[in-house]
């Protein structure tokens, strides 16, 4: 995984960041909120992992801007001081974790496969026949952390399909055309228990009849990344 550390104590940094490398996770650390939310909007992380009092912005700060520029990206939160104000405040700001300082290395990397499985649960397949389209969906839910395998087709998605356990969501070009291989992708995302998301540029045409069938809603073409990633938080369950 590609993971940034965000705290103002060097000795927490290189310790964490020395424990993450070892199991061979890419890690970047940052000992100022700013340069962080600057570093994790350019760099397409996995994991963020933030200290809770910092002298420019606070974590709770940190989160919060997070959550709103990059939602699917798992924000984990540290502190020496824990009580139930620090619990309240680190989930109101959509941290996914809270830690006590002092951190062990193993309960570290504990948190880490917890926020990795939190992340895969946001992974996204993508049925199009537009490439331009394909392409700008893929490259928008990349950036907010989102895996994206696409197919060109639902009869290339049957030919080549991907392990149940590889994405959660299933995003489907609904069409007037193709139906035997769209019914037969729909009911290999039934079988899956994967999430299926139908999309068009006239998508009140379809929506009723893709309900009916097992859609789990439908979506306006061109696809709004940000707002899709945070409905997904919603139909995952």
């Amino acid at each position: 995984m590609k993971i940034i550390i965000v705290d103002d104590d060097p000795v927490v940094l290189e310790v964490l960041s020395a424990a993450l490398r070892a199991d061979g996770h890419t890690v970047s650390a940052c000992a100022h909120g700013v340069s962080a939310l600057t570093t994790i909007l350019r760099g397409n992380y996995d994991l963020a992992v933030c200290d809770v009092l910092m002298p420019d912005y606070d974590g709770f700060a940190v989160a919060k801007l997070l959550r709103d520029r990059a939602p699917a990206l798992p924000v984990v939160m540290m502190s020496g001081q824990v009580d139930d104000e620090i619990r309240r405040k680190a989930l109101e700001s959509g941290a996914v974790a809270l830690l006590d300082k002092p951190i062990t290395p193993d309960d570290f990397r504990q948190v880490v496969l917890q926020a990795r499985r939190e992340h895969d649960r946001y992974s996204f397949g993508l049925i199009d026949s537009d490439t331009f389209h394909a392409t700008r969906v893929q490259r928008e839910l990349s950036q907010q952390g989102c895996p994206v395998v696409h197919w060109p087709s639902c009869a290339a998605f049957l030919d080549e399909p991907p392990e149940a356990e590889a994405i959660a969501v299933l995003l489907v070009e609904l069409s007037s055309t193709g139906r035997r291989a769209l019914q037969a992708v729909l009911t290999w995302g039934k079988a899956a228990s994967v999430v299926l998301v139908g999309f068009h540029a006239k998508v009140d045409a379809f929506q009723d009849t893709a309900l009916r069938s097992g859609f789990a809603m439908c979506v306006s073409k061109p696809i709004a990344a940000a707002t899709l990633v945070n409905q997904a938080r919603f139909l995952v369950s």
